[in-house]
Order: structure tokens, then C-alpha cells, then sequence
């Protein structure tokens, strides 16, 4: 299958037709507004919701995670690979020194253990020079893991690495990109 997120629901592609799944035919749902998506190495979907909330598909039933299950409150970005088969959410929070211009931001993580989420310390990196990007960049994780992070800044042209050491590697048309 093909799965999109939408606005009004998951939406699942079998190669000839479309089925979306929505609070109106799966009542377990919090809300439509979905996010990311992610499949980890059991088969099971996770998709995070615009809500904060995390949903997982798990043999054709949906389930909810949340603050009762080690979430911090706040939107989740993206699925992060665990290295374990398994799976974890990331976020941002940055500060924002001039309007559009960043400097400093941590990364939190939260892995999955199998009932709950348990929360990794957060990740601190400063970016100098300051970085002129939108809200956008945020949302544009890469194929990221638990301990390296990346960011597409294509407003300026380039994609960021942060290394497991937490150095920044930013990557630009000499390194290959158009």
C-alpha cells in the first residue's frame, strides 16, 4: 500500500482505489489533521497529528499515544529510526534571536518501548552563522535517527547533518546538490 497523511484523514492506496481513514469511519481517531508518517521494522504505521497526539496502526486497529504515555505536550515533527527495529518521535523548539534568523535550537527525542514513550535528553546545537529560514525547515527532518538529525534548508540551499557528536555538516551544491 501507498499511505498519504491529508488534513481530512490517512489515506491509503491499494493501486486502484483511495480509502481514508478519518474520525468518520474510525471513531478511535482524536482529529483528521495528520502529519508524518513512518512504518517501523514490526510493520506497524505511526503517524503523528497536527493535535500533538501520536497514532499507531497496528493490525488494522488505531491507537493512541499521548501524555499519558510519556509524550510531552506539543506537536511531534517527525519519526526518528531507533536503531532497534522499533521507533521515536522528534521535535524542536528553538530560539528565535531576530525574526527568521536562528541560532540556537534543541532536538527531543522519545523512544518508544513498547507501551509508553521514554523521553532522551534533549540535543543543544548552535548554528553559527545564524540561519535565515522559515517555519517550514522545521518540519523537513530527513532520514534522521535517534542520535544524527537532518534538516533541509532549501530556502538558502542546503541540508544540515548534525552528527552524533552534535557537529553541524551543512551540505550544499559542491557537495553534489543541484
Amino acid at each position: 500500500y501507498l499511505w498519504f497523511t491529508t488534513f481530512d484523514g490517512l489515506v491509503r492506496f491499494d493501486g486502484v482505489r483511495f480509502t481514508v481513514y478519518n474520525r468518520r469511519n474510525s471513531p478511535e481517531l482524536p482529529g483528521n489533521r495528520f502529519m508524518s508518517l513512518y512504518e517501523d521494522g514490526a510493520g506497524d504505521l505511526w503517524a503523528t497529528m497536527e493535535s500533538g497526539q501520536v497514532v499507531r496502526r497496528r493490525n488494522g486497529r488505531f491507537e493512541v499515544f499521548d501524555e499519558r504515555h510519556g509524550l510531552s505536550s506539543g506537536p511531534f515533527r517527525r519519526f526518528l529510526d531507533d536503531g532497534q527495529r522499533g521507533v521515536a518521535v522528534g521535535w524542536v523548539r528553538h530560539q528565535r534571536d531576530i525574526p527568521e534568523l536562528y541560532h540556537e535550537f534543541w532536538v527531543g527525542r522519545a523512544r518508544f518501548d513498547g507501551e509508553r514513550f521514554v523521553a532522551l535528553p534533549e540535543r543543544h546545537m548552535v548554528l553559527d552563522p545564524p540561519i535565515a529560514v522559515d517555519d517550514a525547515w522545521w518540519y523537513a527532518f530527513g532520514p534522521s535517527t535517534i542520535d544524527e538529525f537532518w534538516f533541509d534548508a532549501g530556502l538558502i540551499g542546503e541540508i544540515h547533518r548534525f552528527d552524533a557528536e552534535g557537529r553541524l555538516h551543512r551540505l550544499r551544491e559542491g557537495h553534489g546538490l543541484p
